[in-house]
């Protein structure tokens, strides 16, 4: 997208999320410090936040925990703006949260690989209590059976900030689709095996193609060929025939997982080999031809693993899926019984 569908917006957004669907890292706000703020949140199923953590892990080197008085937020993007993560907490789905400031908000940044090792040995009936003292800058992470029982700093980790100047704000353009509209909803356990059965036949990426109640989801072989395709929700056949082009008709049908054989052409366009092209540094390509009307997005396979570990941020949980032309991918899912995340996946196209 032209840099003039970017907002770097300099102040906090409190609008809800559907205004977030262009990303873009330079923008930053400017945030307030109180030395003497402090905060008590205890997390009941922490198994589920030692998962988010090791997904963040996949994605993020350092990132920005933002404690405030009604919710945590965590919003930040990989290095090369590609992928998005937007977490949110609700407080009162914690057991315990206490916030003490001057200001609504305070931000802690942190190295995402020190976060993991304090949080890689919950349990799946662990607790978490993450704290801070005021006049102390430290972030403390308590694991055991009953993390709110814990008044004294003892078998307790120590977790120092990394130094902050302000807040990457990414601002977008709203998508057409509500959070309630998406392409598809589809099983996590489902969604991942899936994933993970491209990974399995070597392929060089995905191709995504988002209709208006389904998804297709079509592997990249050497050579510019199509592999194994699958196929979640609905998909029309007046649909998958404004995706095939004459030349489609000459080569051989691949058969859809999850639905059968196509007749007379394969759904998908032949992706060309520069789709997938800077796929060691996550660049992704959302070019599709005019000629073409079906939206798609090409995800290079290193991303693809990092993908799979959102299946464990809940027990039978559900991703929501939305494709539409020109915009990011988005992906909607839940955290345990606490939270939600919001994953932004957008094209080489797109990043300035």
């Amino acid at each position: 997208m032209s840099s003039s569908s970017i907002n770097h917006d300099q102040s906090s957004n409190t609008d809800g999320h559907d205004s977030f669907e262009e990303f873009d890292g330079s923008g930053q706000r400017e945030m307030y410090f109180d030395e003497n703020a402090s905060f008590s949140a205890v997390f009941g199923d922490a198994y589920t936040f030692r998962n988010l953590i090791e997904y963040l892990h996949a994605t993020n080197e350092e990132g920005t925990f933002i404690f405030g008085k009604n919710e945590i937020r965590y919003k930040q993007a990989d290095e090369n703006n590609t992928i998005l993560n937007d977490v949110t907490i609700d407080i009162s789905n914690l057991i315990e949260y206490k916030y003490d400031s001057i200001y609504p908000e305070l931000p802690i940044r942190l190295d995402i690989e020190t976060l993991r090792s304090n949080t890689r040995g919950i349990q799946r009936k662990g607790q978490l209590r993450l704290y801070k003292f005021p006049q102390d800058n430290t972030l403390y992470a308590f694991v055991g059976p009953d993390a709110s029982a814990n008044n004294e700093q003892t078998n307790v980790g120590h977790i120092q900030p990394k130094l902050i100047t302000g807040i990457d704000d990414y601002t977008m353009e709203e998508y057409s689709r509500s959070e309630s509209n998406p392409n598809c909803t589809i099983m996590l356990n489902r969604f991942s095996e899936a994933f993970k059965s491209f990974t399995h036949i070597k392929t060089q990426g995905i191709r995504i193609n988002g209709y208006d109640n389904g998804i297709t989801i079509t592997g990249k072989m050497p050579g510019s060929i199509n592999g194994r395709i699958q196929m979640f929700g609905t998909v029309t056949s007046d649909e998958l025939s404004e995706t095939k082009t004459d030349s489609d008709c000459n080569t051989p049908v691949p058969k859809i997982n999850m639905g059968g054989n196509i007749d007379n052409c394969p759904i998908l366009n032949i992706i060309p080999d520069d789709d997938f092209s800077n796929s060691s540094n996550q660049q992704l390509s959302l070019n599709g031809s005019s000629t073409n009307k079906i939206p798609y997005i090409n995800i290079p396979v290193n991303l693809i693993r990092a993908l799979n570990k959102v299946e464990t941020l809940t027990t039978n949980g559900i991703v929501k899926v939305y494709i539409e032309d020109g915009l990011p991918m988005k992906l909607l899912a839940y955290i345990g019984n606490y939270g939600t995340i919001r994953i932004y996946i957008r094209g080489a196209n797109q990043v300035s």
